[in-house]
């Protein structure tokens, strides 16, 4: 099942911060970021983070300063990413001694990182997936029973939609004799952090499209195994669930 990986940046630097939220967006990760940190412990005291990257110098509180802090916090288990650009064996041996879970050089490479990461997390590199290899795509078709398919795959984006209303109310009016729908979406749609309010306006829009409700509509694919109760919850006041096994 995919798994989206929470991340806590902590990096003052602008420049530097940009360019590894843009290389983490690119996969299986959500980034919340703070340039100051002094934020972290709020932060941490909000949100379960899967991994903390964390830079050593910083204007306020310097990085080490903060990984002492969480190794004092006994309850803290959150694993510590450093990217520094200090490469002194001082620096080196300092982080290790406060048992970081890896060290990251700048300027930070894409590949580094995301291989880094996986490792720091304990999880295979092969759980850090590229969105960039899964783009979104759909069908649409009319079946033998009587039924308007629609299937989606990939990871959707800012257009999605729009794109799928514009599909759909084009399909309402060339088919005849639908009786019923039925959505399938893939489970890479959890990649997008936006992704279920997007499958809620999908379905909404199908619905208003071919004026049919929930006793005729049929929600099924792979993306329901990794919805919560609660969205899984919204999702049964809106249509019919299939089993996604």
């Amino acid at each position: 099942m995919l798994k989206v990986y929470r991340v806590l940046l902590i990096e003052d630097e602008a420049v530097t911060a940009e360019i590894a939220i843009q290389y983490l967006n690119r996969y299986n990760f959500t980034v919340t970021h703070i340039e100051d940190g002094r934020e972290a412990p709020g932060k941490l005291r909000e949100t379960a983070y899967d991994l903390i990257i964390l830079d050593l110098m910083m204007p306020n509180v310097d990085g080490f300063t903060i990984l002492e802090s969480m190794r004092r916090t006994s309850d803290l288990k959150v694993p510590v990413l450093i990217a520094s650009a200090r490469t002194d064996k001082e620096a080196v041996l300092r982080v290790k001694e406060l048992r970081a879970a890896g060290y990251l050089t700048k300027p930070i490479v894409e590949q580094q990182l995301v291989e880094k990461a996986a490792i720091a997390m304990g999880v295979p590199l092969a759980a850090i997936i590229d969105k960039r290899q899964h783009s979104f795509s759909s069908r649409i078709w009319q079946d033998n029973d009587a039924t308007l398919r629609i299937e989606l795959s990939g990871v959707p984006n800012g257009s999605t939609p729009a794109q799928m209303t514009t599909s759909v109310m084009s399909a309402a009016r060339m088919v005849s004799g639908v009786r019923q729908l039925a959505i399938d979406i893939a489970e890479h749609f959890v990649l997008y952090p936006q992704h279920f309010p997007v499958v809620k306006q999908i379905v909404e829009h199908a619905q208003g499209a071919m004026r049919y409700g929930r006793l005729n509509t049929r929600l099924g694919g792979s993306y329901l195994k990794v919805c919560t109760p609660e969205e899984l919850a919204q999702l049964r006041n809106l249509a019919r669930l299939s089993d996604p096994a």
